[in-house]
């Protein structure tokens, strides 16, 4: 029913030669419901009764003299009309678009079929050759509106559907009502039965109240205990996934490479400052480190070209490229 009202509001809001149903006083109040000024619709009867004409009926207009429209129909509609003639000047065919089901031809009369989107429209045709016609349509209010009714009514359409779905309803709750009747003048044959037949009655009615309530309650846990599995699922997943970040984050550290690529300038830097070190180094000291590893008898010396020990230390060159110093 609210898509019919949409459909009417959209066909009363439309625009028709320059006019719409509010220069007739018609409008929607609060409620949604349409309301008359007489005094705009008397004014504009008086004053425009053409445009009014228009605004509300179905307006057919032909390209030729020749062809006169007398009725437009209730679908009004734009098309080419083929007017053909024989030789002695008779009209004899009516056609649109090469497909001819859509007219009858009556003497000098060209009606649309019955069944077809022409039906209602009528023309008269006072020329003597075939030609083609330009036939142009606009629906007014009126028009538009019966439109909508004719739709909606007819057996497949919205109105139809709606009523035929609350009669359905209105037959079950018949029968729904007839149900109860029938159980209600059961359950008083049996309390008129006598008093055994009322405590069975009543004994029924609290084993059902009682298994009732243990269903509820069942029901009840089992949801309680299904939403506490789903929660103890959904934080072991996260802990899963914590420790799955954590065991990353480790990972890359465990990962990490020393960069060697550096400066001759870093390198004599750093051994400036070794230097440094080494001259304030006092090994009277008693906190002073043993370097007793340092010591050749405990180092494993390369062999030089002429046989004899050397150590090998390489530094970076002003291109930072490695360069080797070699001391024997």
């Amino acid at each position: 029913m609210r898509d019919i009202m949409t459909q009417l509001q959209q066909v009363l809001s439309v625009t028709v030669n320059g006019m719409t149903m509010a220069d007739l006083g018609l409008s929607f109040n609060e409620n949604n419901e349409l309301q008359l000024d007489t005094g705009t619709l008397s004014t504009v009867l008086t004053q425009n009764l053409a445009g009014v004409t228009k605004l509300l009926s179905a307006q057919t207009t032909t390209s030729s003299s020749q062809l006169n429209v007398v009725n437009t129909g209730t679908s009004p509609q734009s098309f080419t009309l083929d007017v053909t003639v024989d030789s002695t000047g008779t009209l004899n065919g009516a056609s649109v678009g090469g497909d001819s089901s859509g007219f009858s031809v009556v003497g000098n009369t060209i009606i649309g079929n019955s069944g077809t989107i022409y039906a209602g429209m009528a023309f008269t045709y006072t020329g003597s050759t075939s030609q083609s016609i330009t036939v142009s349509s606009t629906s007014g209010l009126a028009s538009q509106i019966y439109q909508l009714a004719h739709t909606n009514a007819g057996t497949s359409g919205q109105l139809q559907t709606l009523i035929t779905n609350l009669q359905s309803r209105d037959t079950d709750l018949q029968s729904q009502v007839s149900d109860i009747q029938s159980n209600a003048a059961t359950f008083k044959a049996q309390r008129d039965g006598g008093a055994e037949t009322t405590a069975a009655l009543g004994l029924s009615a609290a084993l059902w109240a009682l298994l009732r309530f243990t269903t509820l309650g069942f029901d009840r846990r089992s949801a309680l205990r299904t939403w506490q599995i789903e929660r103890q699922r959904r934080m072991d997943e996260a802990a899963q996934a914590e420790a799955i970040e954590k065991q990353r984050v480790a990972d890359a550290k465990m990962d990490a490479k020393l960069v060697m690529e550096f400066e001759s300038e870093d390198f004599a830097a750093a051994l400036e400052k070794i230097r440094v070190i080494a001259s304030n180094y006092d090994r009277s000291h008693p906190s002073a480190p043993s370097l007793k590893g340092f010591t050749g008898t405990n180092m494993k010396p390369g062999t030089g070209s002429s046989g004899t020990a050397s150590a090998r230390i390489r530094h970076p060159g002003r291109d930072g490229q490695a360069k080797g110093f070699e001391k024997i």
